[in-house]
């Protein structure tokens, strides 16, 4: 038990130190990847090494090996080539690829999607889009025999054949989802389908994972067994029937951890000897980790072994101090074990949590394994005969159906979804302080009860409950502060004020080169921060850049996601046909619209958020000129936000002369144009920051050399969301800005 503990304890500790960004062992190859372009155009000899389907196209998987041009060494870098059509290429074929190299995106923003580490962790160095591809003759890459390849290759034509069934057969709902829970493609998901999932913490079901691998294989080995095979050939058989599944199902981390796991317990079994899992799961992390340390940034493989610290870690020592008998009160406690290792994973990479998640994974879990056998067993009778596959197929229907029923009935109750935010780094150091602690009573007091020393359960129970409780607390706990977060939206701007009186107000929200920035920033970010409702959204105006994320906002507000409680328009441009279209949509979602001017304000403590600019009756052929101007202000400090106007308003401005005089940040307008941000107006406000928003390589060429000049001349200290990412900016005794990590 003592070699299991520590296995804990150093593998959880150092989850949560790799969940705040610690450092990463270099080797020579990445030394090398880092060094080269962003992009290039060239041409590439590889190896084919799979292909799956994407959303919108098929993806084929390609090993290249690229050469130093000093030193002549060669490295290895995977590459995934995005296609239009499907085209069939054999596992181990050496093919040319020709085209723009480029490298996945890094996340600048916290909560958002991370393509970088996404792609690292799964191999692919390099994307490319729509390549020209050639067949060519050539000793291959890598050392892998034919038989090899051609059992792969084999592989991929099954799994395409049993979704061709999965097709005939079902519906496109129900084909999505069997496609994905049985063969791991989750292209034919609907968006919807996969929020409803993720809302009750169960979209591990979507995803090939240890319970499908355990299954099949234990189906196999016990088989073979009661036939009168031996433990030896039983468990050869069994290894092999396990990472052939894993392979055609797309090589998932869950999936690899839990064939090695299998083969360690199969091998343990062939020698005579006692399985621990906590070794196993050991083994399983340095053979997956010795050749990419980025999965260890992975949320999938964090949640992977996470769930097995708590079967295998927490739930012996809980069951230990909590010794219920009933098949029911086991089941709690296994799913309580899990979720205190998976709880503050789950707020770092999603932001939200479903307090009802262990009740509804209690129910969905057991019918999961007759859906996985039922509809891997019909697909693959439907190579031959497709009426009894049909047939077949009912129950797994059946199945999803009372999955949705379940997760729509929890999502009606009352505090079913709450958005939480990512843990501080000092609430994740508690947290994983008191887990610990709890782990610690729950080993003495087995250990005394087993020397028949004298302990009082009642006592550790309570210690330990508390200890829970501590850490749910640190879960849902964060300390408001003002603070002020200009997010990277590209060519476009959004802006999240937050103070400590629990007041929030975002400022636009667009984008002109960054689709559905709603939907894959905003939301994320907001999630990520902990931010259930924007009491103001204000629209500076209505173009494109400065809208489009608001639109999707506004149309999921109602959707159990993030409330909007008003929406701020430019009251001097009340008849203008967008801004009624926003209002419209506003009050069609249940969110009032409020027309500001000059003078209005917002006020919650020492926080005040002004309105400066147009009047009611302003009037400008320039769109950009009625922006809406606020000023906010807290602890005497001031920040200024002047949306996109130009020389002509912020003259009018000069006349809050005190007031404006040394701002401590500026929002440079109109994402750093040389037609705003005057020297006039620059002299007055001499802004200790200017924070700029616009988009690498913008057809605009923001921000203009004329304005950095300006800015220099004052002395402003410039921050550019294309070098820095989101920029934040924390209000106290002092300013700090930093840009996003």
């Amino acid at each position: 038990m003592n070699r299991k503990i520590l296995c804990f304890m150093v593998l959880y500790v150092l989850g949560g130190l790799i969940i705040q960004n610690a450092g990463i062992t270099v080797s020579s190859s990445e030394r090398v990847y880092q060094k080269l372009e962003q992009r290039f155009t060239g041409e590439m000899i590889g190896e084919v090494t799979g292909l799956s389907k994407g959303a919108s196209s098929f993806i084929l998987y390609v090993n290249i090996v690229m050469e130093t041009d000093d030193t002549k060494e060669q490295y290895q870098y995977g590459v995934a080539c995005y296609l239009k059509e499907q085209s069939f290429y054999a596992i181990g074929q050496m093919i040319k690829i020709s085209g723009e190299f480029y490298k996945p995106k890094v996340a600048t923003n916290a909560g958002e999607f991370n393509q970088y580490i996404y792609y690292r962790a799964r191999g692919v160095d390099w994307l490319i889009s729509e390549p020209d591809i050639y067949s060519v003759q050539g000793e291959q890459v890598t050392f892998c025999s034919k038989y090899i390849n051609q059992a792969k290759t084999w592989l991929m034509e099954l799994r395409n054949s049993i979704s061709q069934v999965y097709e005939k057969l079902l519906d496109n709902h129900s084909c999505g989802l069997v496609t994905a829970m049985v063969l791991g493609d989750k292209s034919g998901i609907a968006d919807e389908t996969k929020r409803l999932y993720q809302k009750n913490n169960i979209s591990h079901l979507l995803a090939i994972s240890g319970l499908h691998v355990g299954l099949l294989s234990g189906l196999f080995y016990k088989l073979l067994r009661k036939i009168g095979f031996s433990y030896v050939l039983s468990g050869m058989v069994g290894m092999v029937v396990t990472f052939s599944y894993g392979y055609m199902t797309g090589n998932a981390d869950a999936t690899l951890r839990a064939a090695i796991m299998l083969s360690v317990s199969m091998i343990a079994g062939m020698l005579g000897r006692t399985y621990d899992m906590l070794t196993a799961m050991s083994v399983s992390v340095l053979v997956l980790c010795s050749g990419n340390i980025w999965k260890l940034y992975d949320g999938g493989f964090l949640f992977s072994y996470g769930a097995v610290l708590g079967i295998g870690g927490i739930y012996p020592l809980l069951h230990q101090l909590f010794p219920v008998k009933k098949k029911i009160g086991k089941t709690v406690l296994l799913n309580i074990s899990i979720t205190v290792v998976t709880f503050p994973i789950a707020l770092h990479f999603y932001g939200t949590y479903s307090p009802y998640s262990i009740f509804v994974n209690m129910l969905v879990i057991p019918p999961m394994s007759i859906l996985l056998v039922v509809s891997l067993l019909a697909g693959v009778i439907g190579l031959w005969n497709l009426e009894l596959a049909g047939l077949l197929l009912y129950i797994p229907k059946g199945i999803l159906w009372m999955y949705e029923w379940i997760c729509e009935t929890c999502l009606a109750l009352p505090g079913s979804y709450v958005i939480l935010g990512t843990m501080d780094q000092w609430a994740l150091v508690c947290y994983v302080v008191l887990l610990l602690v709890v782990l610690v009573i729950c080993f003495v007091a087995k250990r005394r009860e087993k020397k028949g020393l004298s302990i009082s359960k009642g006592v550790c129970r309570g210690a330990v409950l508390v200890c829970v409780s501590l850490m749910v607390v640190l879960g849902i706990y964060r300390i408001p502060e003002d603070s002020l977060l200009m997010m990277d939206v590209g060519q476009g701007q959004c802006v999240l004020l937050e103070t400590k009186n629990g007041l929030h107000i975002m400022v636009d929200g667009g984008s002109t080169n960054r689709q559905d920035v709603g939907k894959y920033v905003l939301l994320p970010v907001l999630k990520h921060q902990g931010i259930q409702r924007l009491d103001y959204v204000v629209v500076s105006h209505a173009d494109t850049d400065h809208i489009s994320g608001i639109t999707y906002l506004l149309e999921q507000s109602d959707n159990r996601e993030v409330e909007i409680g008003s929406l701020v328009l430019a009251g001097c441009c009340k008849d203008d046909e967008r801004y009624l279209e926003l209002e419209n949509l506003a009050r069609k979602h249940g969110v009032k619209v409020i027309y500001a001017s000059s003078g209005d304000g917002i006020r919650s403590g020492d926080f005040s958020f002004t309105c400066l600019y147009p009047r009611m009756n302003q009037q400008s052929q320039d769109v950009n000129d009625l922006s809406l101007v606020f000023l906010a202000q807290c602890d005497e400090k001031k920040i200024l936000l002047p949306g996109d106007i130009g020389m002509e308003p912020e003259k009018d401005l000069l006349r809050y002369d005190e007031l404006l005089a040394d701002l401590d940040v500026l929002l440079v307008a109109h994402h750093g144009s040389k037609y705003s941000s005057s020297e006039a107006f620059l002299e007055l406000t001499k802004p200790k920051w200017a924070l700029i928003s616009c988009g690498e390589g913008n057809f605009y060429g923001h921000p203009h050399k004329e304005l950095l000049e300006r800015l220099k001349q004052v002395e402003s200290k410039r921050i550019v969301t294309t070098d820095y990412g989101a920029v934040t900016v924390k209000v106290g005794k002092e300013v700090e800005v930093y840009g996003c990590e």
